[in-house]
């Protein structure tokens, strides 16, 4: 895939499965997480695999197990890694951690997240506390393939601003169509989520727009098209996010923080200051769309319309090639 222009990644996690070659040395090396006995405790994760846990509090085991991925990655040319896990919810119930008690359980995941980030700058993880200043993509945790505001689509925009003002800009929305545990998302459902992506920090397709059929790989196309038609001012806003207080993408209550309307818009939001983004997420009734404008003139994409705010408006005749945003118009 290399040689085709690609980077590869593998996915990396904090676990040793206690029938792995790999789990008796480490526990032998005192590198797993212990009791305050000093027995070794397993714990369960993907599909209830019982693993122990390599305790990054413990600098010799963070060591061993980073020295372990860098001859991987010297003996297979891959360029990086995803970090999955990391939560300190994975701890087993009885455990101890080489770090002050006042700081426990979540010095687990600072020392994980500080332990990833040596990998550089193509890398991702999911997990992070008191780790804002590491400069990798936190991806949101997947999502299933529905609509609703239980873990669907509807949670899209609003995690998106939750990292954001968390002080984590970098986000790396999950899959697009959701973790389809459940069956294959519908056509529509997976273009209006690639839509809702487009102007978020990463696209990320593990379901293949060609699976579906043709309308929907055009679609997709479009959407990776006007991705990278503004990544110029991602990038940019990228930069800002280091050296200021604002996130990348913006609650539309940034430019309008009094007004109730802005403060309950949870299905928009601004990228920088002067793009108002208001994806299609709703199922029924999709044909129309009100989307709130904060203070200031704003022209519609596709339409050249208008529009003084702060108002609500209503966007009509949407169909399902329509990406919904709007640009301010600078005096």
């Amino acid at each position: 895939m290399q040689s085709e222009g690609f980077r590869v990644t593998l996915w990396v996690h904090p676990f040793i499965n206690n029938n792995c070659p790999a789990f008796t040395f480490a526990d032998q090396q005192g590198y797993l997480v212990k009791d305050a006995s000093g027995t070794t405790q397993l714990t369960h994760w993907w599909n209830g695999k019982e693993a122990g846990l390599v305790d990054f509090t413990n600098t010799e085991a963070a060591a061993w197990w980073t020295q372990r991925l860098r001859d991987l990655q010297q003996q297979t040319g891959v360029d990086s890694f995803k970090f999955d896990a990391g939560e300190s919810s994975w701890l087993p119930e009885d455990y101890t951690l080489q770090a002050d008690e006042r700081f426990w359980p979540n010095i687990f995941s600072i020392k994980y997240m500080e332990t990833v980030s040596q990998f550089g700058s193509m890398i991702e993880a999911r997990v992070g506390h008191k780790t804002q200043q590491l400069p990798v993509f936190i991806r949101m945790l997947d999502k299933d393939s529905t609509w609703n505001y239980d873990n669907g689509l509807k949670t899209l925009v609003p995690s998106l601003l939750h990292f954001g003002l968390l002080g984590y800009p970098f986000v790396l929305p999950d899959m697009i169509g959701g973790n389809a545990y459940g069956g294959r998302p519908s056509k529509e459902l997976f273009v209006r989520w690639a839509q809702a992506n487009t102007f978020m920090p990463g696209l990320q397709f593990s379901i293949l727009p060609w699976g579906y059929d043709e309308e929907v790989t055009e679609l997709c196309r479009e959407v990776t098209r006007l991705h990278s038609e503004y990544t110029p001012l991602l990038l940019s806003l990228a930069q800002e996010a280091t050296v200021s207080v604002g996130p990348m993408m913006r609650p539309t209550w940034w430019l309008c923080p009094t007004l109730e309307e802005c403060l309950t818009a949870d299905q928009q939001f601004l990228f920088g200051d002067d793009l108002l983004v208001a994806p299609v997420v709703k199922y029924i009734n999709a044909h129309t769309l009100d989307v709130v404008l904060p203070p200031g003139e704003w022209q519609q994409a596709g339409t050249g319309i208008v529009t003084n705010g702060p108002t609500t408006i209503t966007v009509t005749n949407i169909t399902l090639d329509t990406l919904v945003y709007f640009t301010r118009v600078m005096a």
